[in-house]
Order: C-alpha cells, then sequence, then structure tokens
C-alpha cells in the first residue's frame, strides 16, 4: 500500500491507471478496517494520494465512500496517531473548495482538537 501511494503521490497520470484502470480503490477501502496499523497507514496513504487528483475525486472517491471511511479513522479513538495524522492529510484533501465532495456532512468531532502530549 505505501508502494501504491508513494508512486500515485505526484502524477496525476498513475493515480488515474491505478484508480481506474487498475481498479486498486475496492482493495484500499477494504485495508481500512486490516486489524494490522501497518495496512491501514498504507490505505491512508493510498487515500491521501488519490485525493490530491480532482478527476479520481469526481468519480472513484465519491462513490467509493472514501470520505466516510476517513472520517472514521480520524474519529476513532483507539486508532494510532501515525495513521490519524495520514489520513488527516486526506481529508484536508477532500474538503478543498474544488472538492465534490466539500458538501458532504463530515461529523463535527473532526473540528475539535485530537489531543496533545502534554
Amino acid at each position: 500500500m505505501t508502494a501504491i501511494a508513494s508512486i500515485c503521490l505526484f502524477d496525476n497520470d498513475v493515480r488515474n491507471e491505478a484508480t481506474g484502470h487498475h481498479g486498486l480503490l475496492p482493495y484500499v477501502t477494504v485495508c481500512f478496517e486490516h486489524p494490522y496499523v501497518g495496512v491501514r497507514y498504507g490505505a491512508s496513504l493510498c487515500a491521501r494520494s488519490f485525493s490530491r487528483s480532482v478527476g479520481v475525486l469526481r468519480t472513484s472517491l465519491f462513490d467509493s465512500g472514501m470520505g466516510t471511511l476517513v472520517s472514521a479513522v480520524v474519529q476513532d479513538e483507539r486508532e494510532d496517531d501515525r495513521v490519524i495524522n495520514i489520513a488527516l492529510g486526506a481529508l484536508s484533501n477532500l474538503l478543498l473548495n474544488f472538492s465534490p465532495m466539500r458538501g458532504v456532512r463530515f461529523d463535527p468531532i473532526l473540528v475539535q482538537n485530537k489531543g496533545t502530549n502534554d
């Protein structure tokens, strides 16, 4: 998952191939529920990479419910902080002004502080 996210991070054509032609999005969504934190971390990285593309957002991510999955990761208090950090990056991409997911309702808990180490 981490390798896929790294490859897709900076090239829009690669993102479109990964989500469209190769159909990796269903595999990423399943990985959000995996028991190993490393797999969930990789899924969050993929969500962040895929959400950088407006074209992918308008088609694949919106239909797959990726925003809901990423939101659930951020809200889960038992989730590893590293996974939450990357999921917040994906959520930021999903909520940008030009995003079709901007109108999707996310719970107000996302605005609250997730806590500090103080």
